[in-house]
C-alpha cells in the first residue's frame, strides 16, 4: 500500500490560472480518511472562505510592494551612510605612517553596502511597522478616483464572499474559541442558529439616529472613523436620548418589546450544543490532583511561625493577626541558634521533596 501523502498533494485547491481561488467556487482542502476497504485515502473537505477585503485593504494590496521597496531602499541608504561615517572615523584614528607601511593584502577593508535591496531579504518588525505607517499616510491622501475604484473592488469581493459563505452553515463559519473554551469538544452539534440578544429601547433609538449623527461628525460616513470621532458620536446619541420626545420614546419601547418576543421565540427553538465535560485529574495520596503543581516549600521561619502561632492562639484566642505576627517575629529573633538549625533542616527536606516532585 502506498503511504499517504501530504494534504496539499492529496487534493488540489480550486484555483484559476493566477493561483487564486476562482470566483463563485469554494476552496477545498484534503483530510486523510479511510474508504470501505480500510484504505487510507484523501477526502476533499470544504474550506470556509476568507473574510472579504475592505476598500482600505484593497488600496494597501495595490501599493504594498512599492512601499516595501521604498522602505528597503531607505534602510540600505542609511546603512551606507553609517558605513561611510565609520570609514572616515577609522581613517582619522589610524596614523598615516601605519597606513603607508601596511601592505594592501593585510588591509582588512569592510565591504561597502549596496543601495540595491536583496530580493530574498527579510523584513524586521520595525520595517513592517514603517510600511504600515506609510500606507496609512498614503491612504489619507488618496485621490477620489482611486478611492472609488477601491470601494467598487471591495463591494465585488464582498459579493463573492457572501456567495461562498452561503455554502456553509452558521456553526461552520464560527471561529474556534481560544483559551479554556478550546479544550471543550462538541459532542452534539447545535440545532438552529443561535439568537442574538434583543435590542433595548435605547439601542433601537441609536440605530435610528446613528447615521444622521455620523454625518454631523464626519462629512463622509462611509469612511473610516477615528476613535475620537466615534466617541463624539456616542456622546451625541446619549444627549439626544436624554431629550427624546415622548412619542419617539414610546415607539422605541414598543419596538424593544417586539424584539424581545422575537428573541424568545428563537431561543425556544434553538438547541445549544452539548460539550464534553471537563475532566479533572484524580487526586493522589497526598491530596494533590494529577497535573497540579506542587506547593512551594516552606522556609524555616514559616515552619517556626506555624508552631508559634498555634501556641499563641491557644493562650489568647482573641489575639489579632497583626499582633500575632509581631509576637512571632519577636520570638524568632530571640530563638536559640540550635532551635533555628532544626527548623532549617526541616525546610531543606521540604525543598528536596519539592525538587523531586
Amino acid at each position: 500500500m502506498e503511504p499517504p501523502k501530504r494534504k496539499a498533494e492529496e487534493a488540489e485547491l480550486v484555483k484559476d490560472g493566477e493561483g487564486e481561488v476562482a470566483e463563485g467556487e469554494v476552496a477545498e482542502e484534503a483530510e486523510l480518511g479511510k474508504d470501505s476497504e480500510g484504505e487510507v485515502v484523501a477526502v476533499a473537505v470544504m474550506k470556509p472562505p476568507k473574510r472579504a477585503r475592505t476598500s482600505y485593504l484593497v488600496f494597501c494590496d495595490r501599493h504594498r510592494a512599492d512601499i516595501m521597496k521604498e522602505v528597503q531602499q531607505e534602510k540600505h541608504r542609511v546603512a551606507k551612510v553609517e558605513w561611510e561615517a565609520k570609514q572616515v572615523l577609522e581613517a582619522e584614528q589610524t596614523p598615516a605612517m601605519e597606513r603607508s607601511l601596511a601592505p594592501e593584502t593585510e588591509q582588512t577593508l569592510a565591504t561597502e553596502p549596496s543601495l540595491a535591496p536583496e530580493e530574498d531579504s527579510k523584513f524586521s518588525r520595525g520595517d513592517m511597522q514603517a510600511v504600515t505607517t506609510k500606507l496609512a499616510a498614503l491612504w489619507k491622501l488618496v485621490a477620489a478616483e482611486e478611492l472609488e475604484e477601491c470601494k467598487v473592488e471591495a463591494a465585488r469581493l464582498k459579493v463573492d464572499y457572501d456567495v461562498q459563505k452561503a455554502a456553509f452553515g452558521p456553526e461552520t463559519m464560527k471561529r474556534s474559541k481560544k483559551g479554556k473554551g478550546a479544550k471543550r469538544q462538541i459532542l452534539v452539534a447545535a440545532s438552529g442558529e443561535k439568537p442574538k440578544r434583543a435590542r433595548t429601547a435605547y439601542l433601537i433609538f441609536c440605530d435610528r439616529n446613528r447615521e444622521q449623527v455620523m454625518r454631523e461628525v464626519h462629512s463622509d460616513p462611509t469612511s473610516k472613523f477615528k476613535r475620537e470621532e466615534m466617541q463624539a458620536v456616542t456622546t451625541r446619541l446619549a444627549e439626544l436620548w436624554t431629550n427624546v420626545v415622548p412619542q419617539e420614546l414610546a415607539e422605541c419601547k414598543l419596538a424593544a418589546v417586539l424584539c424581545k418576543e422575537e428573541f424568545q421565540k428563537q431561543k425556544d427553538v434553538y438547541v445549544p450544543p452539548v460539550y464534553q465535560p471537563v475532566t479533572k485529574g484524580k487526586k493522589s495520596k497526598g491530596g494533590r490532583r494529577e497535573g497540579d503543581k506542587p506547593k512551594r516549600p516552606r522556609t524555616a521561619y514559616l515552619l517556626f511561625a506555624e508552631d508559634c502561632r498555634r501556641g499563641l492562639k491557644k493562650a489568647d484566642p482573641a489575639l489579632s493577626f497583626t499582633a500575632t505576627s509581631q509576637m512571632v517575629s519577636k520570638e524568632w529573633k530571640e530563638l536559640a541558634e540550635a532551635k533555628k538549625v532544626q527548623y532549617q533542616r526541616t525546610a531543606e527536606k521540604e525543598q528536596e521533596k519539592h525538587r523531586v516532585a
